[in-house]
């Protein structure tokens, strides 16, 4: 006699064998049901109306899995699922969709819940938490996963991925069909040239490139080296010993400056015989030195390799006349940045990679210093410098003694420069005012100037193109002291030229050419990297200036012949690559760093908020380059700050009143209250 489970199981068996029998017999249908929200998908369903917020909204949430004990199967999950990621990112499309990115993001999140390691999980939700996924392009999708994989390396104290190369050392099988790829010779059947990870080298010196310095910006002693892109069409047909451009300056045009105020003995490797020295003005003693530094400190031995860092030290013979007297004074290393063909080489030369450098150059001169006192120094920023030191405080606040900074105190608490230069476009505006209510014949005179630019290709000596927009950048003398008077002379000698000749004159053109010069193409390539921490900049100077028409030519001549057109101050925009033949090599790099949005920080807010290091600062009333509210913001979130703020003096303050604005800081520093 069957028993009821008996007849229950053969129920059951036969239902099971009917529907299959069934299903076929009928045609495979492509319909399904989404199990995120039990919609129905494929033939007659909602495909197209795939919704992903809420798949966000459901991605978000705790860890489902339970520990992983067994530690051989944690580590080839491991492997596995980097290699599954990795593969992902270099596969996604160069120019996603919302859609797309959107789906990317999700996969991260739901990764961090599902992943079967779960103390791995919780790991990943830390990292997605500080650093969460950017998805806007291929680039920005690999570079932050390689970003991510390197802080766990950093954790398990593994070699650390060279970034620019993670396509090397994941095969993402991009050679078939990958139709979303441009890159020539990397079509189907076509191996993709080898790569070579040559570091430039100097023409005059045999030196590999230099990450070169800037001293007191009072001294005009910057000196730099960089690759000559002139004729290039894209960094990777640079020559490797190609000439050489000097003067370059990063960012804010300034320089980092470091001094040590207590007497001290060098490192003894330090002060090797055979280094170069001379004499300047006002008895100065120059002594030329190198160092070699990692180019990436997070892998210091990796692929990258070392670089030189070039740093002018500067000894006043009227306080150390022997060599025993000199012997005894601090170094004064500067600010320290240096250019490379791709962009990913460039990323490594912002404020927080300087500030790598000036530690390990300190801990060369002074970490053999018995007393720990000894061992720190005291640094003074003017302008970019100050942001620079607001890095350093940052980070590592235990090599400073002391800080001062002039016309530097940075947006901190700013993501990305778009809301920067939202608040100094206004202040441009008002600066023009101030011209032309000074100068209001040049109204005219510019209006006729800019006009002529648009009805005529002018072509200037070095063969750049003096567009109007070109023209426009003259704006950026208003900034310092007498820059207005500077900027009427240009405008007066053109309308002159114009009047006489009907055309302008090699002098005057030789004479605009010169007021940007095209030798300073990282200071334009990296400005606004300057701000950027974790977001793209996306030209943000230029959006900011289109959102102004006063600023517009295309706009102002036709309105009436009393409206000016406004000269613009330190925006880059994207046609200055086409109008500067120094520029123009750098096209590309410009652009993609410009949509980079995977940037690290350039400061801690929590350290800076219980910052112990004396720092003592001068603020720019009217400064046109720093707003005047987020530099006060700034000051605010920075404990142990007291600050001087003047209108009597310009961006360029320490270098029209020097010995006023540092007697004004050393008042600070003594913390006297009245």
């Amino acid at each position: 006699m069957i028993s009821r489970f008996a007849k229950s199981l053969l129920i059951v068996t036969a239902f099971l064998v009917l529907v299959t029998m069934l299903a076929m017999l009928h045609e495979p249908s492509r319909s399904y049901i989404d199990p995120w929200t039990g919609q129905f998908f494929g033939d007659g369903g909602v495909e197209q109306s795939i919704r992903f917020p809420s798949a966000v909204k459901n991605a978000k949430g705790q860890v489902i899995m339970p520990k992983l004990g067994n530690e051989t199967a944690k580590a080839e999950l491991g492997r596995a699922t980097w290699k599954l990621m990795h593969t992902m990112t270099l596969r996604f499309p160069k120019k996603p969709t919302d859609d797309e990115r959107q789906a990317l993001s999700s996969y991260f999140y739901l990764m961090s819940r599902l992943y079967p390691c779960g103390e791995c999980a919780t790991e990943f939700q830390q990292l997605l938490a500080k650093y969460p996924p950017q998805t806007s392009s291929r680039l920005a999708a690999s570079q932050w996963l390689c970003g991510v994989h390197n802080e766990v390396n950093k954790r398990l104290k593994k070699p650390l991925f060279d970034c620019a190369h993670v396509d090397s050392a994941y095969d993402c099988g991009c050679g078939d069909g990958d139709e979303d790829s441009d890159e020539e010779g990397k079509g189907k059947g076509k191996a993709a040239p080898e790569k070579k990870n040559v570091v430039p080298h100097d023409d005059l010196t045999g030196a590999e490139m230099i990450r070169g310095i800037l001293t007191l910006s009072t001294l005009d002693l910057s000196y730099r080296i960089i690759p000559d892109r002139n004729g290039v069409k894209n960094p990777e047909e640079s020559s490797t010993n190609g000439p050489i451009m000097h003067g370059e300056r990063l960012c804010c045009n300034d320089a980092l400056d470091l001094m040590i105020k207590e007497k001290s003995v060098p490192h003894k490797e330090s002060m090797s015989s055979n280094l170069e020295t001379y004499t300047i003005k006002e008895d100065l003693k120059v002594i030329e030195r190198w160092f070699d530094l990692p180019l990436d400190y997070s892998d210091p031995e990796g692929p990258g390799g070392k670089i030189k860092v070039f740093v002018r030290h500067m000894i006043p013979l009227d306080i150390a006349r022997t060599v025993e007297e000199q012997e005894k004074l601090p170094y004064l290393p500067a600010n320290v940045k240096t250019p490379r063909e791709i962009a990913n080489y460039l990323k490594f030369f912002r404020a927080d990679s300087i500030v790598k450098d000036c530690e390990a150059i300190r801990k060369i001169l002074l970490g053999s210093r018995p007393n720990e006192e000894d061992r720190k120094w005291t640094i003074l920023g003017q302008s970019y410098g100050g942001f620079v030191s607001l890095s350093y405080l940052s980070f590592h606040p235990e090599g400073l003694k002391e800080s001062f900074i002039t016309g530097g105190l940075a947006p901190v608490a700013q993501n990305d420069p778009e809301r920067v230069y939202q608040l100094c476009v206004p202040r441009a505006a008002k600066r023009n005012e101030v011209y032309y209510n000074k100068y209001p014949a040049d109204v005219a005179r510019v209006r006729k100037i800019m006009a002529y630019l648009e009805a005529n290709k002018i072509v200037l000596p070095n063969g750049g193109t003096l567009s109007p927009a070109r023209f426009q950048q003259l704006g950026m003398d208003f900034g310092m002291q007498g820059g207005i008077d500077n900027v009427h002379q240009v405008v007066l000698k053109a309308a002159s030229d114009l009047d006489m000749f009907k055309k302008l004159s090699l002098k005057t053109l030789e004479t605009i050419e010169r007021k940007w010069p095209d030798g300073n193409p990282l200071y334009v390539i990296m400005q606004e990297a300057c701000y950027t921490q974790g977001s793209a900049s996306r030209w943000a100077g230029k959006r900011a200036l289109d959102a102004n028409p006063q600023f517009s030519w295309s706009h102002v001549k036709n309105l009436q012949d009393s409206e000016p057109v406004y000269f613009t101050t330190e925006m880059m925009v994207p046609e200055m690559f086409e109008d500067y033949t120094g520029f123009r090599p750098w096209k590309e790099v410009a652009h993609i760093l410009a949509e980079d949005d995977f940037w690290g920080p350039l400061y801690d807010l929590e350290q800076l908020a219980r910052n112990e290091v004396k720092v003592s600062a001068v603020a720019y009333y009217d400064d046109i380059y720093l707003d005047r509210d987020l530099g006060q913001d700034t000051a605010n979130r920075v404990k142990n700050l007291e600050q001087y703020i003047t209108n009597g003096l310009m961006h360029d303050g320490i270098r029209q009143d020097g010995p006023e604005v540092l007697k004004r800081l050393f008042q600070l520093s003594k913390r006297e209250y009245d």
